[in-house]
């Protein structure tokens, strides 16, 4: 699924939830992984849904991360 163009936008808290952790735990382990949706938050996503991206983030994705 790809995110920006589905869950971010019209996704529900668990599904955000969901592909942020799937993120973190397939490109985060090792070091070097920003999590990001593009290089920028497109028209028509939810400032609240980009907002619990980064909350959940910074919840799961410190180093090391431990899923």
């Amino acid at each position: 699924m790809h995110m920006v163009q589905t869950v971010l936008q019209y996704g529900s808290f668990d599904e955000i939830r969901e592909q942020v952790l799937e993120c973190l735990g397939v490109a985060a382990p090792g070091g070097g992984y920003i999590l990001a949706s593009d290089h920028s938050i497109h028209e028509g996503i939810p400032s609240a849904n980009a907002k619990s991206m980064f909350k959940i983030a910074r919840n799961y994705g410190g180093y090391p991360i431990a899923l």
